[in-house]
């Protein structure tokens, strides 16, 4: 029941997730909202989330702000209208929260957590269809919030009219983003911070996470929710895991693209490493581009392709630990070999082959058309590999004003 003398209550209802419950609404089973999860932290009921797929849930980034580190503490409850009894709860194993959260303006306010078992599809776990990308539902369109509260952890559910982003952001002083939707305020009705994370949906598909509620609609301000319409946001939640991006990767791209070739590998011992270094960077990222051009829509991948400085640094050290006479099975060559620091990224890089020892090389004397300045000589690196009978070449060279002979 709304409460409207507790205005100065409001600071602390927002800061206690779970300590209220959908205002307004009408009491709900989870045979209604069989997508419905609950999340709890410690055996404490944290959020609530959605279930995307037979291994993942979708939230509030503000329900794990900061305890990514600890995935193991967090539990999901499923096929169950109460949050700590009946249905089947699991283990959370991997929390990815989107990067660019800003815990200040909620924006970007997305987070997927990973179980660490698949759930057992039913009446009443069931995963949930999302809105077309870039399809928002307009300006009065009734959607549904549902989430649990203190009422005895009763699941409820309200109606509220969508409301145009432009009003919305004038209401919240330019704090509004394209990747933010609004809904209400109706009197007595609403979302709270207990709702937190939990589904928005519009002519049954997953349209929004509720996400700051601003302590219920105490303030008259409408709910603002994260738009899974936005491009973007559906993207990223619908991300492959690196296992499946890489059998992706496999049956598209590998056939046709062989990045692991050491056409970026210089064959000369010389100062032109820059130069070099730089050409197999801009090959590095259109190689990534090859892969997300084929896989835009299903799939965010990054691959990482080793400079030459590391190349160099893993052959010394390959040199050294053989000089020592160290088996493969030592544990310190093991090491010395992978030690290698990337950045932080899941990496596609199954394929590498072994750069070849023999390379080709020229000068510009071999050439019938062009030479270098007179007594200068044109160096050229070549270097293939191959793969399913096809063969990758590249050629490199430093930049020098030719003369036509």
């Amino acid at each position: 029941m709304k409460s409207t003398f507790l205005v100065s209550l409001i600071p602390f209802i927002q800061g206690v997730l779970g300590s209220v419950e959908v205002l307004g609404g009408s009491p709900a089973t989870i045979d209604d909202l069989p997508y419905l999860v609950s999340i709890s932290k410690s055996g404490v009921y944290t959020c609530a989330g959605v279930i995307i797929s037979n291994d993942r849930v979708v939230t509030s980034a503000r329900c794990v702000y900061s305890l990514e580190s600890s995935p193991m503490s967090f539990s999901v409850r499923a096929g169950s209208s109460k949050t700590s009894s009946g249905g089947s709860a699991w283990m959370v194993s991997k929390i990815a929260r989107n990067a660019r959260f800003d815990p200040v303006t909620n924006d970007f306010d997305v987070a997927v957590l990973k179980l660490a078992s698949s759930v057992t599809p039913g009446p009443t776990v069931k995963t949930i269809e999302f809105v077309q990308p870039g399809q928002e539902p307009e300006e009065g369109t009734e959607c549904v919030a549902s989430g649990w509260g203190n009422l005895g952890g009763q699941l409820q559910s309200v109606t509220l009219p969508i409301v145009n982003r432009e009003k919305c952001n004038q209401t919240y002083a330019g704090q509004i983003t394209d990747r933010m939707i609004c809904a209400g305020p109706e009197a007595g009705k609403g979302t709270c911070p207990g709702d937190r994370g939990g589904p928005v949906t519009c002519g049954g598909k997953l349209a929004g996470i509720i996400s700051q509620t601003k302590g219920c609609e105490l303030l008259g301000l409408p709910d603002v929710f994260t738009d899974v319409a936005n491009s973007y946001i559906q993207s990223w939640i619908k991300s492959l895991s690196p296992a499946t991006a890489r059998q992706l990767f496999t049956a598209t791209v590998a056939p046709v693209v062989d990045y692991a070739s050491n056409v970026w590998m210089h064959a000369f011992k010389n100062k032109a490493i820059g130069p070099i270094n730089l050409v197999q960077r801009v090959g590095a990222q259109a190689i990534v581009g090859t892969f997300l051009t084929v896989a835009t829509s299903v799939a965010q991948a990054e691959a990482h392709m080793a400079t030459v400085q590391h190349r160099l640094w893993r052959r010394a050290a390959k040199m050294w630990t053989g000089i020592h006479t160290l088996p493969e099975t030592n544990p310190l060559r093991r090491n010395a070999l992978k030690s290698i620091e990337m950045e932080t990224l899941e990496t596609i890089n199954p394929f590498t082959l072994a750069p070849w020892e023999e390379r080709v090389q020229g000068d510009g004397h071999d050439s019938p058309e062009t030479q270098t300045e007179a007594g200068g000589v044109m160096r050229i690196a070549v270097s293939s590999s191959a793969r399913n009978e096809m063969v990758g070449f590249g050629v490199a060279t430093k930049k020098q004003p030719p003369r036509v002979l």
